[in-house]
């Protein structure tokens, strides 16, 4: 029974270390921390390793030994704890780089945007000042009228 069950938990154990390294696989590379990513990979393949090779070689080596396979049952569900805290690290880590490039994103598409606004209102303020510019020599001042000046006689006066 507990060779069966120490069976299951390595399974279980390889499994997660499969996930782990999947999951590293997919993140961004130029966006993570390379070292971290690097750290994170090498402890995913040392316990994927040691996984395979100690608990198969074990219980093929001793299948009706119970204190031994008891006590590595204990080490695996440490190394499968091990491998879940991995796995947090790295969902964290994945995590603030996604919100950090999000952020950047953001931060570039705001700026973007109030240039494009900028420019915009420029371009009005142009637009009417060039329209002030041509509305100026057409039309004649409010305080004159072409046709009373133009149409009164000059008396002349002889004295």
């Amino acid at each position: 029974m507990a060779a069966e069950s120490c069976k299951s938990t390595r399974t279980a154990l390889k499994g997660r270390i499969t996930t782990l390294l999947k999951s590293m696989s997919k993140c961004p590379i130029d966006s993570i921390d390379q070292e971290d990513y690097a750290t994170f990979s090498d402890k995913a393949q040392r316990l994927r390793t040691e996984t395979t090779s100690n608990y198969t070689d074990f219980l093929a080596a001793h299948p009706d030994d119970e204190d031994n396979i008891q006590i590595n049952y204990a080490e695996m569900q440490d190394r499968l704890d091990a491998v879940d805290e991995y796995l947090r690290d790295c969902r964290k880590l994945l995590s603030a780089q996604s919100r950090q490039e999000a952020e950047r994103e953001a931060e570039t598409r705001r700026l973007e945007n109030e240039k494009a606004r900028k420019e915009q209102l420029e371009m009005e303020e142009r637009l009417e000042n060039e329209r002030i510019a041509q509305r100026i020599p057409s039309q004649p001042h409010p305080s004159r009228s072409t046709t009373e000046t133009e149409a009164t006689p000059v008396k002349a006066t002889h004295l």
